[in-house]
C-alpha cells in the first residue's frame, strides 16, 4: 500500500557546535530533499515531503538561513529529465517554504508565508533523452508583488534563453498575469 499524506521529518542537533547536514529521499523516478540544513545547538527543524516526491516544504524555528531545496525527476528514457533548486532565502522563525512541481503541466511553484520578501536563487538543468543537456540559473529572483508566490514555466524553455516567471499572488497560475522572464 502506497502512502498518500506527506512524511514529515523532524531534525535537531544536541551538539554542543552548529551542524550542517543533508536529507535526501529516493522513490520511482525521483531524487528530492534539503541541502545546507544548519543547526544551532538544541534547534529543531520541521519538513514535509509528499510520497510522489512532487511537494516539498521547510518550516524555520529559528531565523536565518534556509535550506537549498532540491527536486530531481527522470520518468523514462524517451522523456528529458530535470533537476530543479530552489534557494538562498531566510525566514523568520515559524515561517515555511514550499516547493511543488507540476511535471505533467511543466511548471514550479515556490512561495513562503514569511512577510519579508526574500530573493530566490533558482537552477534549472535538463538532461534531453539524447544525452545533451541544459542549464538555466537566476541569482535573486524578486518579482514586485506582496508576497514571495511565484510560478515557473518550463514548457516553453528553448534551453538556452529565459525561463518564464509569474509572481503568482492569486495561486492560479499565468492565466491572468503577464510572464516576467
Amino acid at each position: 500500500m502506497s502512502a498518500t499524506k506527506p512524511y514529515t521529518i523532524t531534525v535537531g542537533s544536541k551538539s554542543q557546535a552548529e551542524v550542517d547536514a543533508d536529507l535526501d529521499m529516493e522513490g520511482p523516478g525521483f531524487i528530492v530533499g534539503f541541502e545546507d540544513i544548519l543547526l544551532d545547538p538544541g534547534e529543531t527543524l520541521s519538513m514535509t515531503i509528499a510520497p510522489n516526491g512532487r511537494e516539498l516544504s521547510f518550516t524555520a524555528s529559528a531565523d536565518g538561513e534556509t535550506p537549498t531545496v532540491f527536486i530531481t525527476v527522470g520518468t523514462s528514457r524517451k522523456e528529458p529529465s530535470y533537476d530543479f533548486t530552489i534557494g538562498g532565502i531566510k525566514l523568520a522563525a515559524g515561517n515555511t517554504v514550499t516547493v511543488k512541481l507540476d511535471l505533467e503541466h511543466q511548471k514550479l511553484f515556490f512561495k513562503d508565508n514569511d512577510p519579508d520578501r526574500d530573493p530566490y536563487d533558482v537552477t534549472v538543468s535538463r538532461v534531453n533523452p539524447d544525452g545533451t543537456q541544459n542549464y538555466y540559473e537566476t541569482d535573486d529572483l524578486e518579482m514586485p508583488g506582496k508576497a514571495d508566490n511565484y510560478e515557473m514555466d518550463f514548457s516553453k524553455w528553448d534551453g538556452k534563453g529565459d525561463m518564464c516567471f509569474e509572481d503568482d499572488e492569486q495561486g492560479n497560475g499565468f492565466d491572468d498575469e503577464q510572464c516576467t522572464k
